[in-house]
């Protein structure tokens, strides 16, 4: 079975072959095994918040009311203008960002060279829900994908990330709407100028193609 970790390291390492080729963009060196934690020195965190929208469901796509949803972004330490480096955009899960999950893949990947942006969903919506139940049941799949088309919006206009190298991930909850960005329909709806994500189905499968055996290591880069 492909874990997250498998699929991020696909990620990671299709965008180290995209980069290769590519002039004044800098590549990530993914290895193997990932990062310590505890060893990490080389990133820089910031928060952030970008403009979301609370779609209950994909019919209110483009209605919904506006909303402000906060991320912890992680960044390469040498990451700025004219040394752009890719992202992975983090969606949590129903039990919100733990540490086993954002707070952890972000300093390992930012320390790889791509540049991590661990998405808010539900700490940025106490109005709607606080509770476990409340929060699968108020805050949707819809609202997670607008967060991960504002997301990718707010690293586009950043000028040391290059947003033709972003990507999605989730987990769990956030999964689905990792998936949901998939669709056809989602990609329509939410296409915005300087956006890469409606490309995400043709990169998972690039991506996918590129990860060996689920549970082996990945090539290094």
């Amino acid at each position: 079975m492909l874990t997250l970790p498998h699929l991020v390291a696909a990620f990671a390492i299709w965008l180290c072959a995209a980069s290769a080729h590519a002039s004044g963009l800098l590549a990530p060196r993914i290895v193997d095994p990932w990062p310590d934690p505890a060893t990490i020195r080389n990133v820089r965190v910031e928060s952030v918040s970008f403009a979301s929208s609370d779609p209950f469901s994909p019919q209110d796509f483009g209605r919904a009311p506006g909303r402000m949803v906060g991320a912890q972004l992680y960044l390469p330490s040498y990451a700025a203008a004219g040394r752009r480096v890719p992202a992975v955009v983090l969606l949590d899960g129903s039990a919100g960002n733990i540490a086993e999950r954002g707070a952890t893949y972000g300093p390992q990947l930012a320390a790889m060279g791509v540049a991590a942006m661990v998405v808010e969903t539900y700490a940025s919506r106490p109005d709607l829900a606080t509770s476990f139940i409340d929060r699968v049941l108020h805050i949707t799949e819809s609202m997670f994908l607008a967060d991960a088309y504002g997301a990718l919006a707010y690293l586009a206009g950043r000028p040391d990330i290059d947003p033709h190298r972003a990507v999605l991930a989730g987990f769990s909850y956030g999964g689905m709407a990792a998936t949901y960005a998939c669709m056809r329909r989602s990609r329509i709806g939410w296409r915005r100028p300087g956006c890469a994500l409606p490309a995400t189905s043709r990169f998972m499968r690039r991506a996918l193609r590129a990860l060996p055996t689920a549970g082996q290591p990945g090539r290094h880069c």
